[in-house]
């Protein structure tokens, strides 16, 4: 099993192994050193992986900057290397740092978010130029004045520049930066705003929660979150990312149905590098020992949609959300006081069905509810190796009278909100 933790002296030993040792030890003097951001790839007892994130100046404000990260050869390309970047970005939020900037190869630091420094207007000192990309990542949502050129640890640049420290101070040649910052605006086009979306990269956060209307996003951003800024509103579907428990969190309307669910999704999986969707909606009660307001946490979708042909599989496909996620809900449910009921649900293509009894087949079959998205955002949660959950509150019952209004759609599904928010 492997655990990402924080670095102990006993560590130091296996740290050195794998990576360059003097220029860390080095660091741990200095006042940039951050033992929480410090950290190991433990596999049963055994080190790994090494990271490293210690602070720069930038604009006058205390940031960070990814000084190391070396995996083992015999467990490289096994996805260490991730598991290190993303939980230091978790405890970066935690700390209440906004960027984190890392010098290297694009391709590689494009999987964990990271765009061209200039998209926001953060410049590569020049003693770095020669050693790849300049890149950065926002973490945490701020509207200080945060840009300019990063000042180094001394001990960090002492290293780079062979001890001439003082080719820190050359100015950059402003028509380089000129050009940078053209080809940062075409990467941002291309790999960011959408016909549907248009955030740019880094605005939304690694999680989505992801209601069909855009007004309960609307909802969510301004009773749940604490500094929520809209980061679309092309064609009227609201997206929002703010802090909730001082966590960063987007919430964004998916619209009706699976069409209109397969294309945020897909955008925010594959456009925006979003790692989690968590779909919090109305459904139809089928089953009856379900009722009104009741919280259903969606461990499977049943279709009637042919979404599914596009990936050209040899038989039916079972689109299943992810077991963890669904875990950790249903634990929360349970520590909050609130009933839940896992299983399987229905997503159909057809609200108005002209054959009336479509809906009692599935019911036999132990369905609980009926709703139109969860399928899709499995599957493209699936075909992206992204994770998905659908938690749905039963707004009226197919057998039974009664129903929700519209309002209390809008406004009465506080439940599944708070669980769905305690999954961060």
């Amino acid at each position: 099993m492997i655990v990402i933790r924080k670095e102990r002296t006993t560590d130091h030993n296996a740290v050195r192994e794998i990576t360059d040792f003097r220029l860390i030890e080095s660091l741990r003097k200095s006042r940039s050193f951050i033992p929480e951001l410090s950290l190991v790839a433990d596999c049963d007892n055994k080190v790994i992986g090494y990271l490293l994130f210690v602070e720069v100046d930038i604009g006058g404000y205390k940031e960070l900057l990814l000084s190391h990260i070396a995996v083992h050869p015999d467990f490289q390309k096994q996805g260490i290397a991730r598991l290190l970047i993303n939980g230091a970005h978790d405890k970066a939020r935690e700390l209440g740092y906004h960027f984190a900037v890392a010098n290297g190869e694009a391709v590689f630091f494009k999987k964990f978010g990271y765009v061209p420094a200039t998209t926001y207007d953060i410049e590569q000192p020049v003693f770095e130029k020669e050693n790849g990309v300049y890149m950065a990542k926002y973490l945490n949502f701020t509207e200080l004045p945060i840009y300019g050129t990063p000042v180094y640890p001394r001990e960090y640049a002492m290293e780079i520049t062979g001890g001439n420290n003082n080719v820190e101070k050359k100015k950059v040649d402003e028509d380089i930066i000129k050009r940078v910052k053209v080809m940062a605006k075409e990467e941002k086009k291309m790999s960011g705003a959408t016909p549907h979306n248009e955030a740019e990269i880094g605005m939304i956060a690694d999680t989505v929660i992801m209601p069909g209307d855009p007004l309960r996003a609307k909802y969510i951003a301004e009773n749940f979150l604490s500094g929520a800024v809209q980061f679309n509103a092309v064609r009227n579907m609201f997206g929002y990312t703010g802090l909730y428990n001082g966590k960063r969190v987007s919430v964004m309307g998916s619209g009706m149905g699976m069409p209109s669910m397969g294309i945020y999704s897909y955008e925010l999986y594959n456009n925006y590098d979003v790692e989690t969707i968590i779909r919090v909606g109305s459904a139809g009660g089928l089953k009856d020992d379900v009722n009104l307001r009741d919280v259903i946490i969606a461990q499977a979708a049943c279709t009637d949609s042919n979404y599914v042909y596009q990936y050209d599989l040899p038989g039916s496909y079972s689109p299943i959300g992810d077991f963890e996620l669904i875990l950790r809900a249903a634990e929360v449910a349970e520590k909050e006081g609130k009933k839940v009921r896992v299983g399987n649900v229905a997503s159909t293509d057809i609200f108005y069905n002209r054959y009336p009894d479509v809906n009692k087949k599935w019911a036999s079959m132990g369905v609980l509810c009926i709703e139109m998205e969860t399928a899709a955002l499995y599957m493209n949660a699936a075909a992206a190796g992204k994770k998905a959950l659908s938690i749905l509150t039963i707004s009226d019952h197919l057998f039974k009278e009664g129903e929700l209004s519209s309002k209390e759609r809008e406004t009465g599904f506080n439940d599944m909100i708070k669980i769905a928010l305690e999954l961060l």
